[in-house]
C-alpha cells in the first residue's frame, strides 16, 4: 500500500514530470544597491501598471511601468511588465528581448519563461515554447498563467482511440491538461501491471477535474480500484463561481484549480478529503458594492442554477469596504454547504478559503490568543486541536439537498459531536470573556443584560449564533430537550430579536419547553 501521506502540495509539479510625476531617481545601480524605499516605490508603479494592463490600457500601462523603472532599473516585475506591453501590441521582438534580459540574471524566472514562450507562440514557434513551458512550472508550480499557456498549447487530445498502447500513453505526454488522455493511459498501465504509475498518473490530474468531468470521475473510480488508501479517502466535489474581478484575469480558471489542489493538501491530514473541482462558473457581482453579504446574494441571483449536489464555493477579488465592522474576507454557511471568499489578487493558496471550508465541517472560532487558523485575527494556519476533533467527528459529512438532518445528522456520532461542541463553545466563551452562556442562564431576571453580553459577542464572531442554533438542533436530535432549549435561546439571543433565525429558534425554544411540560 502506497503511504497516505499527502501528495497534492507537489502534484503540480509531478504534472509535467511526466513528460503622476515621478520622483527624482538615483542613477540606476546594481539591485543591491538600490535603496529599500526605492524598490517599494518601484513596486508599487509596477503594480499600477498591471492593473492599467488588466483593464486594457496599453498606453498607461507602458507609462507606469516606465516610470518603475525609472525609479529602480533592475526591476524584474517592471521589465517583465514593458514586455506583456510588447505582446500586446504584437511587437514580438521587444517582448522576447525584455524577457530575456531578466533571464540573464535569473534563469529560473517562471514569468519571464512564461512571457518567452508566449512570444514563441506568437512568432508561430510552438515546438520552441513546450520546453520553456516545462520549465516554467517546474520553477514555479504555483503559476497560473505558466500552466495555463501551456494548456492552451498542448490542448486536448483527439477523442479516437489509440493505435497500440505506446501511442496511449503517448497521449497523456502531449496532452498532460487532459483528464481523458490520463485515463486512457492509465487504463494502460493498469492493465499491463504497472498499477502504481497507473494511479499515480491519475491522481496527479485530479485538480483538472472540470476540463473532462466524466473522464475524470472514471479516472476516480479507477483510481479508488487500484490504490487501498484512495478507496478509503474522502472525495467532494466542489462547483466553484467566480465573480468578473476573479475573471479579469485570463488564467483565472488554472487559479481556482490550484486554490483547490493547494486546499486539498492542506487538509489531507485533517480531513483525508480531496476537493473535486468539477466545475467553474462565472457569476456578476457588478454594482452591488462591496460587501460580502451583497456579493453573495449577487451570485445567488446571477448564477444560472447552483448545482443541487457538491460543495458550492463563490470568489471575488473586490476589495473589502473600509468601515469598521464590514471588511469580511469570507462567509460559509455553518455545517452548510455554501461558502463566499474574498481573494486576494493573484492568490493560489487562501487562508481565508480554508477557514471558511473547516466551518462546514463544524470548526469555530476560538479565543483571539490561541494561535490557529479558526482565529480570524490571527495569521497561524495551524489547526488546533479542538478543530481537529470537531471536523474528525463530521469528515464523513454529505453536500446535497436537505440541510443539516439529510447531510449531517446521518453521518456524525451525534451524542460525542454535541458533547464536544458543547465544552468547545463554553471554552471559547469563557476565554473570550463573553459570559454568554451565565448571562442566558439569568435571562429572565435579567435579560437587559443577557442582551447586551450577545450584541457584544455577535460583534465580534457573527458564526456563533449558527454553532449555537444547530448545537439546539443537535441536542433535539437527542431528545435532551432542557439542553436544547437553552442552546435554542443562546441562538435567539445571539441573533437578536429582528433576525428570522433569531425568532425561529425563540419559537423552537418556547416549543420545547411546553412539550416537555406535558410530559
Amino acid at each position: 500500500m502506497r503511504s497516505r501521506t499527502a501528495r497534492l502540495p507537489a502534484l503540480v509539479l509531478l504534472l509535467l514530470c511526466a513528460c503622476e510625476t515621478a520622483p527624482e531617481a538615483p542613477a540606476p545601480g546594481p539591485r543591491a544597491a538600490t535603496p529599500a524605499a526605492a524598490r517599494e516605490l518601484a513596486a508599487s508603479f509596477a503594480a499600477l501598471g498591471r492593473a492599467a494592463l488588466a483593464k486594457g490600457d496599453l498606453d498607461l500601462a507602458e507609462q507606469r511601468f516606465g516610470r518603475a523603472l525609472d525609479v529602480d532599473a533592475e526591476d524584474a516585475g517592471a521589465r517583465l511588465g514593458v514586455a506583456r506591453v510588447a505582446l500586446a501590441r504584437q511587437e514580438i521582438g521587444e517582448a522576447r528581448r525584455l524577457a530575456e534580459a531578466v533571464l540573464a540574471g535569473d534563469p529560473e524566472h517562471p514569468e519571464a519563461l512564461t512571457l518567452l514562450a508566449r512570444a514563441e507562440i506568437a512568432s508561430g514557434r510552438s515546438a520552441a515554447a513546450r520546453p520553456l513551458l516545462e520549465h516554467a512550472v517546474r520553477a514555479d508550480p504555483r503559476s497560473p498563467e505558466a500552466h495555463a499557456t501551456f494548456a492552451a498549447l498542448t490542448g486536448r487530445a483527439p477523442r479516437a482511440r489509440a493505435a497500440d498502447g505506446d501511442a496511449t500513453l503517448h497521449l497523456a505526454t502531449q496532452h498532460p491538461y487532459d483528464p481523458w488522455a490520463r485515463l486512457q493511459a492509465a487504463r494502460r498501465l493498469a492493465a499491463t501491471g504497472q498499477r502504481e504509475a497507473a494511479a499515480r498518473l491519475l491522481e496527479e490530474g485530479l485538480w483538472l477535474a472540470d476540463r473532462d468531468p466524466a473522464a475524470s470521475l472514471l479516472g476516480l473510480d479507477l483510481l479508488q480500484r487500484l490504490d487501498p488508501a484512495w478507496a478509503e479517502r474522502r472525495v467532494v466535489v466542489v462547483h466553484a463561481y467566480a465573480d468578473e474581478t476573479v475573471r479579469a484575469d485570463p488564467a483565472w480558471a488554472m487559479r481556482l484549480r490550484l486554490l483547490w489542489a493547494s486546499l486539498s493538501g492542506a487538509l489531507l491530514p485533517a480531513l483525508d478529503t480531496v476537493f473535486l473541482p468539477l466545475s467553474l462558473s462565472p457569476f456578476s457581482s457588478e454594482g452591488v458594492g462591496p460587501s460580502l453579504p451583497a456579493i453573495g446574494a449577487a451570485w445567488r441571483a446571477s448564477a444560472r442554477s447552483l448545482q443541487p449536489r457538491g460543495l458550492l464555493a463563490g470568489f471575488t477579488e473586490r476589495p473589502a469596504p473600509r468601515r469598521r465592522g464590514t471588511a469580511r474576507l469570507g462567509q460559509a454557511e455553518y455545517l452548510g454547504r455554501r461558502l463566499l471568499v474574498r481573494l486576494a489578487p493573484g492568490e493560489v493558496e487562501s487562508r481565508i478559503l480554508i477557514h471558511e471550508v473547516l466551518h462546514v465541517y463544524g470548526a469555530i472560532h476560538l479565543n483571539p490568543e490561541v494561535e490557529t487558523i479558526m482565529n480570524p485575527r490571527a495569521a497561524s494556519n495551524r489547526l488546533d486541536p479542538v478543530n481537529r476533533d470537531l471536523v474528525g467527528l463530521v469528515r464523513d459529512r454529505r453536500f446535497g439537498p436537505g440541510g443539516i438532518q439529510a447531510n449531517v445528522f446521518p453521518f456524525v456520532d451525534q451524542a460525542r459531536l454535541a458533547d464536544q461542541l458543547l465544552r468547545s463553545l463554553r471554552l471559547n466563551l469563557h476565554f473570550r470573556r463573553l459570559g454568554v452562556l451565565d448571562a442566558l442562564e439569568a435571562r429572565d431576571t435579567s435579560r437587559f443584560i443577557a442582551a447586551d453580553v450577545a450584541r457584544e459577542a455577535a460583534e465580534m464572531d457573527p458564526e456563533l449564533a449558527d454553532v449555537a442554533r444547530f448545537v439546539g438542533f443537535l441536542l433535539l436530535e437527542q431528545e435532551r430537550l432542557a439542553e436544547a432549549a437553552h442552546m435554542l435561546d443562546v441562538a435567539a439571543t445571539l441573533y437578536g430579536p429582528r433576525h428570522p433565525k433569531g425568532r425561529e429558534a425563540r419559537l423552537h425554544s418556547d416549543r420545547i419547553r411546553a412539550a416537555a411540560a406535558r410530559r
